[in-house]
C-alpha cells in the first residue's frame, strides 16, 4: 500500500498542505531520512520530492477541503506508477471542480506514455459549462486530434458536436487565436 507524507505551506491565511502519496510503503521514511530534503520546508519541499520521482498523487488542501494552491497549482495531480508521468490533473475550490484560476480547465487527463492530452473539462462550481473563452466543456482527443466535443450549459448537454462541427469548432478557434495575435501590436506586420 502506498504510503503519505504530508507538507504544510504556505503562510498565516495562505496556510495550505500539501498530501504527497508515494509509490512504496517506505516513502515518508525514505523523505525523512533523505539529506537532500534535509533543510527544504514548505513548496520547496513538494518541489524536490516531486523532481525526485516515485509520487503517486499529490492533493492540496485548504481548511481540510482540496483547492488549488496560491499560484494556480491544481489541487489534484496524479502520476502513472510506472513512468512516473502525469496523467490526471483537477482544478478544485472548496472541494468543487472548478476551472483554474487562470482558465485552465478543471480536469485533463493524458495519455501517460507520450504526454498527449486525452480529455478536458471545464466546470463552474462542479458543474460542466463551456469555459469563458468559449472552450468545449467536453473535449476528448486521440493522437492528438479531437474526437469528441460537447457543449454544456449549468450541466445540460447543450450540443454534441459531429465530425463536421468539430473540423468547424477547431477552424474558429484557430482564427480567434490568430485575431487575438493580430490585436496585440497591430502595427506589427506578422
Amino acid at each position: 500500500m502506498p504510503q503519505e507524507k504530508e507538507i504544510v505551506c504556505g503562510k498565516e491565511q495562505d496556510t495550505y498542505r500539501v498530501t504527497i502519496t508515494g509509490k512504496n510503503l517506505n516513502f515518508s521514511e525514505y523523505v525523512n531520512k533523505n539529506v537532500v530534503f534535509k533543510d527544504m520546508k514548505g513548496k520547496e519541499l513538494v518541489t524536490a520530492i516531486l523532481a525526485a520521482g516515485g509520487v503517486l498523487k499529490i492533493e492540496r488542501r485548504k481548511n481540510g477541503k482540496l483547492t488549488d494552491g496560491p499560484n494556480g497549482e491544481p489541487a489534484v495531480q496524479k502520476f502513472n506508477s510506472m513512468n512516473g508521468r502525469l496523467w490526471r490533473e483537477e482544478h478544485r475550490k472548496n472541494d468543487l471542480l472548478n476551472d483554474g484560476m487562470k482558465g485552465e480547465p478543471a480536469v485533463q487527463e493524458f495519455n501517460s506514455r507520450n504526454g498527449n492530452r486525452t480529455r478536458v473539462e471545464y466546470r463552474e462550481r462542479n458543474k460542466r459549462n463551456d469555459s469563458k473563452t468559449g472552450e468545449l466543456a467536453i473535449q476528448e482527443y486521440k493522437n492528438g486530434t479531437m474526437t469528441r466535443g460537447a457543449s454544456y450549459k449549468d450541466d445540460k448537454l447543450v450540443k454534441e458536436l459531429n465530425a463536421r462541427e468539430i473540423s468547424d469548432y477547431l477552424k474558429s478557434r484557430k482564427e480567434q487565436a490568430t485575431k487575438k495575435v493580430k490585436n496585440v501590436a497591430p502595427s506589427l506586420k506578422l
